[in-house]
Parts: structure tokens; C-alpha cells; sequence
């Protein structure tokens, strides 16, 4: 058999083993998407969880301020009931701001990590081939 008859062959071999590598490249990215929707859901229910609780203390911080500002005996003591309400409230949504950003963010990271892998394990098989081709 000459050399130019195992060209088809060699071709239809060469195309197979591409195709391979290609699926189990896309069934990794399969792996790595659920993976990082996984963790993206995980996340944003953390995340809806801490907004639960920050509205109930909102809520309670409101409904005492409430009853303080019933029992003022004064303008003054008005005034001053009103303005710790205030800085109480800025120094809650200050401290619930930084942790819901904390948690944004440690989602963010925990949703790309797999695909960041998946990526890295790809573009180092495809240079692994290209080098040794």
C-alpha cells in the first residue's frame, strides 16, 4: 500500500481524535458552568438571606425609634431622639453595605473559580498539542 493510500485514513483518524478532545473540552466547560452556577445561586442566597435579616433590623430599629419619638417629653429630646436614629441608621447601612459587598464579591469569586480552571486546563492542553505537533 503506497503512502498517498493511507492519506484518507490518516485524515479520518486525525479528525476522530480532534473531535474526541473537542467533546471532552465541551463536557469540561459543561462541568465547570454548573459548577460555577452552582455557585452563583449559592451566593446570591447568601446574599438574600443577609438582606432578609438587614431588613429586620431595620424594621426593629425603626419601630424603637418609633416608640422613643412617642415618649419625648420635649422639642430638644425630639431632636436628639431623631438625630441618634439618624446616626444609628448610617452606622447600620455603612456596616451592611461592607458586608453585603463581602458577599458579592466571595460569590463573584466562588462563580469564576471553575470557569477560570476550566479555561487555564484548555488553553494548556491546546499549547500542550501545539507544541508536540
Amino acid at each position: 500500500m503506497s503512502a498517498s493510500a493511507n492519506i484518507p485514513h490518516d485524515f479520518t483518524n486525525t479528525l476522530s481524535q480532534a473531535c474526541e478532545e473537542m467533546n471532552a473540552l465541551t463536557a469540561n466547560f459543561i462541568g465547570a458552568a454548573t459548577k460555577s452556577n452552582a455557585a452563583a445561586w449559592q451566593g446570591l442566597e447568601d446574599l438574600t438571606r443577609n438582606m432578609g435579616g438587614i431588613m429586620q433590623e431595620t424594621l426593629a430599629r425603626s419601630a424603637n425609634a418609633y416608640t422613643a419619638m412617642a415618649g419625648v417629653k420635649s422639642p430638644q429630646e425630639a431632636a436628639e431622639t431623631h438625630a441618634d436614629f439618624l446616626k444609628e441608621s448610617f452606622d447600620s447601612a455603612m456596616a451592611t453595605s461592607g458586608k453585603l459587598s463581602e458577599i458579592s464579591l466571595r460569590a463573584a469569586q466562588s462563580a469564576i473559580q471553575p470557569l477560570t480552571q476550566h479555561a487555564n486546563e484548555a488553553m494548556g492542553a491546546i499549547m500542550k498539542k501545539t507544541n508536540s505537533a
